[in-house]
């Protein structure tokens, strides 16, 4: 059958203590369910204000389109997305210096998860190709030149569940980031562990 969904969220971000934006938040599923496969799409609309005056430049909005196919049975999960991030940011402009932090952004997912006893493994791999809009002008950096970038990432997760409510869990995560503008460019290595505990 359909399923619809409706939500909405309020976050307050802080850097070094200080307040540093208010991201609010609306969102709408559509999903068609059978037994073994589920897809549908997702529209997400956010508004971010009240920046501190050093990132002013980061204020204003996005809105994001997902269309998803999910496939499961008993041990094995599979799915793939695709989004498109539109931002709407007020973007950097001091006298002849421009930075744009307002990218469109294609992304492409797939996911592959395993389960066995009380083990769940999940690796993910995605591919970012992002748009920046106007060009990026800074005679400082050298820069003259529209920002282009394409990001492809690894993560492999394991969840050890104990019963229903706790588990333990690690993920390792691993990033690749080539732009246009070199400043820009980046490799990121995550590794990450803890214990979880469900209440309801």
């Amino acid at each position: 059958g359909f399923s619809l969904t409706l939500g909405g969220g309020f976050e307050r971000h802080k850097l070094g203590g200080i307040d540093l934006e208010d991201i609010s938040t609306m969102n709408m599923s559509i999903f068609r369910q059978n037994a073994k496969v589920r897809y549908g799409v997702t529209y997400k609309q956010a508004k971010i204000e009240n920046i501190t005056e050093q990132y002013f430049y980061l204020a204003g909005g996005l809105q994001s389109l997902r269309l998803q196919l999910d496939t499961k049975n008993r041990r094995h999960r599979f799915g793939l997305f695709y989004q498109n991030d539109v931002n709407d940011r007020e973007d950097l402009e001091i006298g002849t210096v421009f930075h744009s932090y307002s990218p469109t952004r294609h992304i492409v997912a797939g996911y592959y998860g395993y389960e066995i006893n009380k083990l769940y493994f999940n690796f993910l791999a995605n591919y970012n190709r992002s748009f920046y809009r106007g060009v990026d002008v800074d005679s400082l950096f050298q820069i003259n030149e529209q920002r282009e970038e394409h990001q492809l990432g690894l993560s492999v997760n394991i969840d050890f569940n104990f019963n229903k409510n706790w588990k333990i869990f690690a993920q390792f995560a691993d990033t690749k980031n080539d732009s246009t503008l070199s400043p820009f460019n980046y490799s990121r290595d995550g590794l990450s562990a803890g214990l979880s505990w469900r209440f309801l």
